[in-house]
């Protein structure tokens, strides 16, 4: 189990520190992590079945990451050297769960009757204040 974390946490730093577009060296080093990831989490889920206890159950983010490990496989098989990966970072859905969470903050909050002209208008004056503010900050013309 040890092992298994272990090699969570690398693979997370890995996923997190790399940009979205990835050299060659750097998706055979999280293939590795998330092979030993797998490998693990397999065996782990097997040792615990006969205790009928399922916290190593294969969840739908375990079998998506072997999705990610194919496509890294595919793409070191496939490739040419110069070529650039991309990050499975590019089809995650954290921000559309923050995205949600807000949405439902916000329309708690609203009259029912006016909620969905209330809530978008909320959103989009928040948007335009954070971009302004990034705006203000940056050196991005216009």
């Amino acid at each position: 189990m040890l092992q298994v974390c272990q090699s969570i946490s690398r693979f997370t730093q890995l996923v997190f520190v790399h940009g979205l577009l990835w050299r060659r060296s750097c998706c055979e080093a999280a293939l590795n992590e998330g092979t030993r990831i797998l490998n693990g989490y397999t065996w782990l889920a097997k040792a615990v079945m006969p205790l009928n206890a399922n916290g190593w159950a294969v969840v739908p983010k375990v079998h998506m990451l072997k999705h990610f490990m194919v496509d890294m496989q595919t793409f070191l098989r496939d490739a040419d050297s110069d070529v650039l990966f991309l990050s499975p970072l590019a089809f995650t859905n954290e921000m559309g769960e923050d995205i949600i969470g807000t949405i439902c903050r916000l329309s708690r909050r609203a009259d029912a009757r006016t909620m969905q002209s209330m809530v978008l208008t909320l959103y989009l004056t928040k948007a335009c204040i954070v971009h302004s503010r990034w705006k203000s900050r940056s050196s991005v013309p216009g």
